[in-house]
């Protein structure tokens, strides 16, 4: 199951924040496996600790 499909299917547990970087991640899933952090937070508006925070649920973690 990719990432972007374990996201999709615990959407409804995401926080207004996290779905921005999930809607952000699915528009443009060129650009992300190359963003920090930072970037991230800063192409959708949120902060980068709640990037961090994101990447490391549970269940992303391959």
């Amino acid at each position: 199951m990719s990432v972007l499909s374990r996201i999709e299917s615990m959407k409804n547990e995401l926080s207004l924040s996290e779905k921005k970087l999930f809607a952000f991640m699915e528009a443009n899933p060129e650009k992300v496996p190359s963003m920090t952090a930072s970037q991230l937070a800063e192409a959708t508006g949120i902060s980068a600790p709640t990037v961090v925070r994101f990447a490391k649920k549970p269940a992303l973690l391959v």
